[in-house]
């Protein structure tokens, strides 16, 4: 199967004036990002999305957000959630899951039960449900 992955940085959120760090201005600390699998077969699509923090800066290698590219930001990602790669193989098998869910393993069923009315669309069978009332 060929997948399709596309990084994007939804939002940064950070400091004005860093409060451990005299000196550090527009400093990010917590990046949304979303990553978009895609099955280039049929088209499948599938969403990760987080909000990542990104540790404390280092001073010694400092640079404003206002000169950083998407990829410096979505590198900083990477680093705090385990890795570009890792992170993929985990949505791609997310994605294979729900193109075609497992039948061996526990998951939500349907509750038929609560169907507001009964095949033939004549009257609700109401024997296995709880009413209860209050004034």
């Amino acid at each position: 199967m060929s997948y399709q992955y596309q990084w994007s940085v939804a939002a940064v959120e950070g400091y004005p004036e860093h409060p451990d760090y005299d000196a550090l201005i527009n400093c990010i600390s917590i990046v949304h990002w979303q990553l978009e699998i895609r099955w280039i077969l049929d088209g499948s699509v599938h969403y990760l999305r987080g909000a990542t923090q990104i540790g404390d800066p280092d001073p010694e290698s400092f640079t404003d957000h206002l000169e950083l590219s998407n990829e410096d930001v979505l590198g900083f990602v990477w680093s705090a959630i385990g890795g570009r790669t890792e992170t993929e193989a985990r949505g791609k098998a997310e994605l294979a899951e729900l193109m075609a869910p497992s039948v061996n393993k526990i998951q939500q069923l349907t509750m038929p039960w609560n169907s507001d009315c009964c095949p033939d669309g004549e009257g609700i069978d109401q024997a296995g449900m709880a009413v209860t009332t209050s004034e």
